[in-house]
């Protein structure tokens, strides 16, 4: 994919947010979708020059949201209840061995271990529809000359419901 003009590189952010101003969805829809965009989309994605997203790159992303909705990257990390400063174990004397969150109420709430879950598959699909409308977006408004990341190949992907079946097929 190649930047259909000379001048400053174009990032995938910033495409987005060009892109939702002219969405035309229900309310409902937009909020997930800028739930979707600051939870998964930007933090892997926002950075990454218009030139870049090629299928391997958009694959490799879709297959990590499947992986781990926290974008752990596999690292251990302890899964924390609160923002800012906290007590992970409240326990006034010795920790409950087991723990038991049934009867213990500190254990209910103490900071526990990361254990990766994926996202759904219908919600990788939304991303993908997101993250597709917004490269079709910038095909348009000639940001790039070729949408080639528009059809990955590794994940599993349906119809949307409002899209024809010319459309539809990715």
């Amino acid at each position: 994919m190649r930047s259909a003009t000379r001048g400053p590189v174009r990032r995938v952010g910033r495409l987005i947010d060009r892109w939702l101003i002219v969405l035309d969805v229900d309310p409902s829809t937009r909020r997930g979708y800028e739930t979707k965009i600051r939870k998964h989309i930007r933090p892997s994605l926002g950075d990454v020059p218009l030139t870049r997203p090629d299928v391997e790159t958009l694959d490799s992303f879709y297959a990590e949201r499947r992986r781990c909705r926290e974008h752990c990257d596999g690292r251990p990390l302890v899964q924390h209840r609160a923002k800012g400063t906290h007590l992970c174990d409240e326990h006034q004397a010795e920790p409950c061995t087991p723990p038991d969150p049934d009867k213990c109420r500190a254990c209910r709430r103490a900071c526990k271990l990361h254990v990766c879950k994926g996202l759904a598959d219908s919600t990788v699909r939304q991303i993908h529809w997101i993250v597709s409308g917004a490269l079709d977006h910038a095909l348009v408004g000639k940001w790039i000359s070729v949408n080639r990341p528009s059809t990955p190949t590794s994940h599993r992907c349906r119809s949307h419901p409002r899209l024809s079946p010319s459309r539809a097929a990715c």
